[in-house]
């Protein structure tokens, strides 16, 4: 995996972990009720995005593609997939309809796209076709990246050439990490963006007037409500969901401006 991707996840780590505690310390700051629960959302939903980050950089840092006696094995984080040679049924390029690619960031195509079918397994560093290596087998398919592309395919297809065809066995369930990949990217970006400027925005209110003012208590609830509707009745419908939080920023960064500290 390139060290890019693997950079850009420690940022939003260290910048998830910052986040956490600085909401954390605003529950224990606040002076009123209603502030506390505001800053408490913060803080639990920051650290959802520290969790998926580390678990994410770590899949970037280890991800590995190796040929073994019986199987290619595929290493990620926590994962060791096994695709017996006997399973595989082809080995090629990618084909247009599989370069829908789950993004955790840019750089960083771990995961299941959530229309896949039969389902595909991303692991991969690039979505660029040339650079991209497509396992099939009966019930299942997966997407590498190896830095030789040609050599790695060449070798897959001698050794399930040489290997009697077996069935595979039953789909394994997505991981959480591979669900958040696959929900759309730019919806994603809005929401952190928008807890981002909730979290200034109430740092501010704290500091000057012990609690959350009324425009910074209606914008995080429009912030939760249309990241709630986004990520979950309109998963389907990214355009959407990408309109909704659009309002949900606009009406957090409208909020901010009141409540930033003036000259």
């Amino acid at each position: 995996m390139p060290s890019s991707a693997v950079a850009q996840g420690v940022a939003l780590s260290v910048a998830a972990l910052v986040l956490t505690v600085v909401a954390s310390g605003l529950v224990i700051g606040a002076t009123d009720l209603a502030t506390r629960l505001l800053a408490a959302a913060l803080s639990v939903a920051w650290s959802l995005i520290l969790a998926v980050s580390v678990a994410g950089v770590w899949q970037c840092a280890t991800l590995a593609y190796l040929l073994g006696p019986s199987a290619l094995e595929i290493r990620s984080g926590w994962r060791r997939i096994r695709v017996r040679y006997g399973e595989i049924e082809r080995v090629g390029p990618a084909s247009e309809d599989q370069l829908s690619a789950p993004t955790l960031w840019p750089g960083a195509h771990l995961g299941c796209p959530s229309a896949a079918e039969p389902a595909v397994a991303w692991f991969a560093s690039t979505r660029n076709r040339s650079g991209l290596v497509v396992v099939e087998a009966e019930r299942r398919t997966w997407v590498l990246s190896p830095s030789e592309p040609a050599a790695l395919s060449d070798a897959l297809i001698r050794c399930a050439r040489d290997t009697p065809f077996q069935r595979t066995g039953d789909v394994s369930d997505c991981t959480w990490v591979d669900r958040v990949s696959g929900a759309d990217w730019w919806s994603r970006v809005l929401l952190v963006c928008a807890l981002a400027a909730a979290t200034i925005g109430l740092t501010f209110d704290v500091a000057r007037f012990g609690s959350a003012q009324s425009s910074g208590l209606a914008a995080g609830v429009a912030v939760g409500l249309n990241s709630l509707l986004g990520f979950s009745v309109l998963r389907g419908e990214p355009v959407l969901a990408r309109m909704l939080l659009v309002v949900a920023l606009s009406v957090q960064i409208a909020a901010l401006r009141n409540v930033a500290p003036g000259p």
